[in-house]
């Protein structure tokens, strides 16, 4: 194979694993959106029901010191990594880009 070829190749798995990691993204952000819907009806619930207001404060918890910051800071770690660190075998691809940062 020439250069060229593998140069390609390569390219192209990079651009598969970048399209991946975007779909892993988009689902972990699809997530976290919806759990903000579930935690606005409860924050509403939680003005005059007191055992949702302790559910809420259990979440509040959670996400400020449980599993749930853990995977936030790693998808947001994973949507920093691919929007500050393209791979350098990547011709500037801006549509590939535009497209992380569209995700955020």
């Amino acid at each position: 194979m020439k250069k060229t070829d593998n140069q390609l190749i390569k390219k192209t798995v990079i651009m598969q694993k970048m399209d991946q990691e975007i779909k892993i993204i988009n689902e972990m952000i699809k997530s976290f959106d919806h759990i903000m819907e579930h935690i606005k009806v409860l924050e509403n619930q939680a003005k005059t029901d007191p055992q949702a207001q302790q559910k809420l404060n259990k979440l509040i918890h959670g996400y400020q010191h449980g599993e749930e910051r853990i995977l936030y800071e790693r998808a947001m770690f994973n949507i920093d990594k691919l929007i500050n660190n393209p791979s350098a075998s990547l011709p500037n691809n801006t549509n590939k880009r535009r497209k992380i940062k569209n995700i955020i």
